[in-house]
């Protein structure tokens, strides 16, 4: 029974609320990381796909993607426009944003839209 138990919390997916930062649910044996700065007058917005998460870098804040894949090394694609950087992780089944030693959630430092932007 307790064999079952522990090969089904293996094979599952890691509930990104139970574990700390630099404490993986479960180890994955691939990762990559890539840094992200804000070197404009203003806030930059960074989107991490495929899972549409946000994060808003003020002026000189830096931020860190890391993914974690299974079967290789995850890798990245980037797309820069508008004020919005698009980072595309590749061959990745998990990732976490980081700034220093603290995980970022989504939504970090989200900034309201204006309100002739709503109006478009």
């Amino acid at each position: 029974m307790v064999l079952v138990n522990v090969f089904r919390n293996y094979r599952r997916k890691p509930d990104r609320k139970n574990y700390k930062f630099g404490h993986l649910h479960r180890m994955y044996p691939y990762s990559s990381k890539l840094g992200v700065s804000n070197s404009r007058k203003a806030p930059q917005v960074v989107a991490v796909e495929p899972w549409a998460t946000d994060y808003t870098l003020f002026p000189d804040e830096e931020l860190e993607v890391i993914a974690f894949g299974e079967s290789a090394v995850p890798w990245f694609n980037v797309v820069e426009r508008d004020g919005t950087t698009q980072v595309y992780c590749e061959n990745t089944v998990d990732f976490k944003v980081v700034q220093g030693d603290r995980e970022l959630e989504c939504g970090h430092q989200r900034q309201a839209e204006p309100p002739d932007a709503m109006d478009s």
